[in-house]
């Protein structure tokens, strides 16, 4: 029989510990009735991974599921997600990635989530999901996203100033947790502003940048 060494066997723990972790908060998200979305949305869409889930060097996060997302039950499969996949495949940052949005279910309409519906699902879910995985960044796709957080680290204490909500948020970085986190265009954004292509892709490619150091 093969012999395992000891450090082996503190890394297949703290793999198995995470997959334990998120495994209950996806079954929580499931099963969550405690907001109107759930009574409107085909389903729950939790999170994808590609790569090592205790090593995510990419935490993408969105505003909320859409129709295509609601009936296929994975977050980013519609066209903006095409598009997102497209540049993270040019990119050449398809490892290590982890891609959920704030909210589990899609608002009706595809309307943007209330911040009550925010809180009730970032505060439940969102939240747990970053500190059990502990990635190196978190990047926001669009203004909505970018907002939970940066309230949330208001609250913390780990934004100072009020006025931060007030600016334009693309480009914009700041901590969440400890957290690097970069702002940036949601895809669906460019596919209405095809101009602003350059600038998510630069974006992103700032965030590689940043994990390479």
């Amino acid at each position: 029989m093969q012999s395992i060494s000891f450090s082996e066997n503190l890394i297949n723990k703290a793999y198995a510990d995470t997959c334990q972790s998120l495994s209950r908060i996806k079954s929580k998200a499931k099963n969550c009735k405690e907001c109107n979305l759930c009574e409107t949305a085909l389903q729950t869409v939790n999170s994808v991974h590609r790569g090592d889930i205790t090593k995510i060097d990419y935490f993408l996060l969105g505003e909320a599921p859409g129709k295509t997302e609601d009936t296929i039950g994975k977050p980013f499969v519609g066209k903006a997600g095409v598009l997102l996949q497209g540049l993270l495949q040019e990119l050449e940052m398809t490892d290590n990635l982890y891609v959920t949005n704030v909210v589990k279910h899609r608002p009706p309409h595809n309307r943007k989530p209330t911040a009550e519906e925010m809180s009730i699902c970032g505060d439940l879910f969102l939240k747990n999901e970053i500190n059990v995985i502990k990635p190196k960044t978190i990047i926001c796709l669009g203004r909505t996203a970018a907002e939970y957080l940066i309230t949330a680290s208001l609250k913390s204490n780990d934004i100072p100033e009020e006025p931060y909500l007030k600016r334009s948020l693309r480009g914009r970085s700041f901590t969440f947790n400890h957290i690097p986190v970069l702002c940036t265009w949601h895809p669906a954004y460019i596919l209405r502003n095809p101009e602003k292509l350059e600038e998510l892709k630069g974006d992103l490619n700032s965030a590689k940048e940043f994990i390479k150091k």
